[in-house]
């Protein structure tokens, strides 16, 4: 994943001082720097937004990303679309509605009707000789999408969107990886989730937790940690040092005795 200079430009150097830096250069950063983070998220970058095969073809699905609510549907060529979520006519939830017609979505109050570029393409309520469709302000905002290995991923941002070998791990486009996909939901802002769950505060704040007791040290940095399988259970990879983090068999005997031994 690079290191998007002009995005750093927009999302903290725009904020430090009141006014982009010179030259879009990124600025140095120090003291309290939480006023800088966006509270709904990084625009510009492609997000995972659900499992491609929690979108049918009949009936549309919605997502919330950075503050957005989109419309996730099945396009014309079968492929994952999305639009805004709010009906364009008087903001009815376009995921309530029914997909009546291949590649599009109806809104479920006047029937508007939305392909996946946006556009619109019928109002059901007014029948087909109706002078709404086509018309300037009549557009849904669309979104690109790409589906990889079962994952959809949206573009949040404006413009053309960033390539998105740029955003994804590479292991979503080798052909023999194995990506394993699931979800976890935790009921706070995004920040919490990624200042607990992405660094080495481990080995502190739970240092009397069994978890850390029984596993010693664990070497965790920016990037995580690979879980990976490995012989007498499961164990963790850490990315930055290679150290393989191994379950220990007497270990489980000790603490957890009711799981019966390999």
């Amino acid at each position: 994943m690079r290191a998007r200079e002009e995005a750093g430009a927009r999302d903290g150097g725009a904020t430090t001082n009141g006014a982009a830096q010179a030259g879009g250069a990124v600025p140095k950063l120090g003291g309290d720097i939480r006023p800088l983070i966006p509270k709904l998220g990084l625009r510009d970058y492609w997000y995972p937004a659900l499992l491609a095969r929690e979108v049918g073809a009949r009936k549309p699905v919605k997502v919330s990303l950075l503050g957005e609510e989109v419309c996730l549907f099945r396009g014309a060529a079968g492929r994952v679309a999305a639009i805004q979520d709010v009906c364009p006519h008087r903001g009815a939830r376009l995921s309530e509605g029914d997909c009546h017609y291949r590649g599009t979505v109806a809104c479920p109050y006047h029937g508007w009707v939305y392909d996946e570029s946006g556009k619109n393409v019928a109002v059901l309520s007014e029948g087909p000789d109706s002078g709404v469709c086509g018309k300037p302000g009549t557009e849904a905002k669309a979104y690109p999408t790409r589906t990889l290995k079962g994952m959809v991923f949206v573009w949040v941002g404006e413009g053309d969107p960033a390539p998105i070998e740029e955003d994804v791990p590479e292991e979503f486009f080798d052909e023999d990886a194995l990506v394993l996909l699931g979800k976890v939901y935790w009921k706070c802002n995004w920040e919490v989730a990624l200042e607990n769950s992405m660094d080495s505060h481990v080995n502190y704040v739970h240092r009397n937790a069994l978890v850390v007791a029984r596993g010693g040290f664990i070497s965790r940095g920016a990037q995580g940690e690979h879980p990976i399988f490995v012989g007498n259970g499961f164990g963790g990879d850490v990315a930055e040092t290679g150290t393989d983090l191994r379950v220990d068999a007497g270990a489980i005997a000790k603490y957890w005795p009711w799981i019966p031994p390999d």
